[in-house]
């Protein structure tokens, strides 16, 4: 790994494929004269490594053409600029598939600052798009990119601290761990905790769904502030 002024260059390589990625986490300069230092040493990158795979992602704090912004002055030469630089390197901008814009300023200001650009040799790998998630105390929504061939396999048991300070949990962990251990003596120690994870499971199904749903209902709340963010400013 490498830092350089606004930007910092990560080199990794897979073992078992021999493949060589290059990621390029950025932070866009507001400066015309740093942007444009910006483009031109990330070129020199892209010159290196043109035969491998790359990645450029972060705050580009630059848009490519006005339907990217609402309420926001963009500046004519800066938008060419940016777009004349993924152009000449061949950069595919990753498609922004559930969101218009991933920051939000005030006086209902927005933007898609953030972004995902790929070299075609990154591309094969099968990333398709750019998903924008749900942002909290933040101004920017959090994004991810969405690579089609990936499994997670299956999802993991988990276990939350909160939990603990429910009332009457331990007591209640305390009687079926007994069950568990006299419903049959054989059984061996993985076993018997496999089982124990299933009763803390159902025991939590009814805490979980009411705190989801909590959750989902403050996340529809803060989608409903940001589209009158936008539009009724």
């Amino acid at each position: 790994m490498a830092s350089y002024k606004n930007f910092q260059w990560i080199h990794f390589k897979v073992i078992s494929s021999e493949e060589s990625f290059h990621v390029l986490n950025i932070y866009g300069p507001l400066s015309l004269q740093y942007k444009k230092k910006l483009w031109e040493d990330i070129s020199v990158v892209m010159g290196i490594a043109r035969n491998e795979k790359i990645c450029i992602m972060g705050d580009f704090n630059s848009i490519r053409d006005d339907r990217e912004s609402v309420n926001f002055t963009y500046r004519r030469w800066d938008v060419q600029g940016f777009d004349y630089f993924i152009k000449n390197n061949n950069l595919c901008d990753i498609i922004l598939v559930n969101r218009e814009f991933t920051w939000f300023g005030p006086h209902g200001k927005c933007s898609k600052l953030d972004r995902f650009l790929v070299n075609d040799n990154w591309f094969l790998t099968g990333c398709r798009e750019e998903l924008a998630l749900h942002r909290m105390v933040s101004d920017r929504k959090p994004t991810l990119l969405a690579i089609n061939q990936f499994k997670g396999g299956p999802v993991p048991f988990k276990a939350f601290n909160w939990w603990l300070k429910e009332e009457g949990i331990r007591k209640d962990m305390d009687d079926f761990w007994k069950q568990v251990k006299t419903s049959d003596s054989k059984e061996n120690f993985q076993v018997l905790l496999k089982t124990f994870k299933l009763g803390l499971k159902h025991w939590s199904t009814g805490s979980k769904d009411s705190l989801d749903l909590q959750i989902e209902e403050l996340k529809s709340k803060l989608e409903l502030f940001d589209m009158k963010h936008i539009w009724n400013d």
